[in-house]
């Protein structure tokens, strides 16, 4: 059973629900490292329900986790506060931050 706040594998992505703040950041990151990054090289964060600045850290630390291991990361349906505060730092250019997709 995945945890309430933090990744869970969804077939070939991640997903991510909860919250990823200050409060839970280094267990969320360390839970993270005992699963294969995904092969789709996604993750869907459109799970988040709050996210601060430390749910950037740990988007950087699997970005760069991926780095390591010659794969890429985008952050599928991101939301706009996310990343606006990733511009704010100057760290947009170092993630693959996506919006989240218009339905209709």
């Amino acid at each position: 059973m995945a945890a309430a706040n933090g990744f869970y594998v969804d077939g070939a992505r991640w997903r991510c629900r909860g919250a990823l703040t200050m409060d839970n950041s280094a267990t969320v990151l360390t839970e993270s490292e005992k699963f294969l990054l995904p092969s789709s090289g996604v993750i869907d964060v459109s799970g988040l329900d709050e996210a601060d600045s430390a749910a950037l850290a740990v988007f950087l630390s699997l970005a760069r986790r991926a780095e390591s291991e010659g794969k890429t990361l985008q952050f599928e349906a991101t939301p706009e506060a996310l990343r606006t505060l990733a511009h704010v730092y100057g760290v947009d250019s170092l993630l693959a931050l996506q919006a989240p997709t218009a339905t209709t």
